[in-house]
């Protein structure tokens, strides 16, 4: 009994070595949302890597929320570490109201139908702003 003691106490500090957040680089990343030059508060924000994962995986998402001037920061959604994955994503920004039914105030050419992109460097960014208008442009 005393032996497997010893041996368990001896391959904790391994163990908890092994329990560390791995996987792809993540930088930090935060910037601010406007819509017709106007903070968009509570939207939700969305970064999609361009590239698979490991495997041919679907990559890392990240995903926030805005705050009443508009500005996030992002988190990984799988792991809740800080930041995106280095590298191109597709960015998708929403607001949906909720009423008689679920209305996205932001036009389809920013999530549906998105052309934005954010490339995150290594040593991420705090400036990964969108400037978006009601005309979709």
């Amino acid at each position: 009994m005393r032996f497997h003691r010893s041996l368990a106490c001896s391959m904790l500090p391994l163990l908890l070595l092994g329990c560390g957040k791995s996987g792809p680089k993540v930088a930090s990343v935060s910037g601010q949302v406007t819509l017709n030059k106007k903070p968009l508060a509570n939207a939700d924000v969305t970064f999609s890597p361009t590239e698979p994962g490991p495997n041919n995986s679907p990559g890392l998402e990240s995903s926030a929320r805005t705050d009443e001037q508009g500005r996030y920061s992002l988190k990984v959604i799988q792991d809740k570490r800080d930041g995106a994955v280095v590298g191109a994503h597709k960015v998708r920004i929403s607001l949906i109201a909720r009423g008689a039914s679920l209305v996205n105030r932001v036009p389809k050419a920013y999530n549906q139908n998105t052309k934005l992109t954010f490339t995150v460097p290594a040593e991420g960014s705090k400036e990964a702003n969108f400037v978006l208008s009601s005309e979709g442009n």
